[in-house]
């Protein structure tokens, strides 16, 4: 049985999610971090020797990096939600490049802006330079983003798909306007309509909602 190692919070939310998408059996192992380094378990090392979430053991495979298990996902289960719904384009489908693009994009591009904020912050390391810096790259992806999303439902075009999977996660992050030490971090995403109409849009899907029920219950 295929088992996910969740770590809260954090990226692992994705591969539940898919999970639940492709209506997958499949164990679910939480992990507390510690509260003074905020690092995994130990344990964790066992499956990732980087210690780090998500990872996964899929019979005799183990394997980490959240963008790396939903390819491993699709490959290996079928590219399919429970319902037959395509989880991506055909590589002949013009919808394909941008699938692509959003699919590494949502934990590269997407993902490291708002960990910068963060550890930035909490190291004290901050500057008129870097918030300027901050403001600029967070405008950048959001802009288009915005841009996107009010032409279309999801990021890749008509559908839904994995790549809105890993968007979704930073987008997430951002929306929970989080203080630390009285500095107010993230940009404020209702600036940003198209983008909140999407995220509305992908917390309604009922696999959503089922993976969320299990990380926090």
């Amino acid at each position: 049985m295929l088992k996910i190692y969740h770590l809260e919070p954090s990226r692992s939310e994705r591969i539940v999610w898919l999970a639940e998408e492709m209506g997958l059996s499949y164990q679910l192992i939480k992990l507390e971090r510690d509260p003074k380094t905020h690092r995994a378990p130990e344990k964790l090392k066992e499956i990732n020797p980087l210690g780090r979430a998500p990872a996964i053991e899929d019979g005799e495979v183990k394997l980490a990096e959240s963008g790396a298990i939903v390819s491993w996902m699709l490959e290996k289960y079928g590219a399919k939600t429970a319902e037959g719904s395509p989880l991506r384009p055909s590589p002949r489908d013009p919808e394909f490049p941008a699938y692509l693009h959003w699919l590494f994009a949502g934990e590269s591009t997407l993902t490291t802006t708002p960990v910068m904020d963060i550890l930035t912050q909490m190291a004290g390391a901050r500057s008129a330079l870097l918030e300027d810096m901050l403001k600029k790259d967070y405008a950048l992806v959001l802009n288009l983003l915005e841009e996107i999303l009010a032409k279309q439902d999801y990021v890749a075009g008509s559908f839904f798909t994995a790549a809105d999977i890993m968007v979704a996660f930073p987008l997430r992050m951002m929306a929970v306007k989080e203080v630390f030490e009285g500095v107010e971090l993230f940009p404020e995403l209702s600036d940003y309509p198209a983008i909140m109409r999407y995220l509305k849009r992908l917390h309604e899907r009922p696999a959503f909602k089922r993976a969320l029920a299990k990380i926090q219950g």
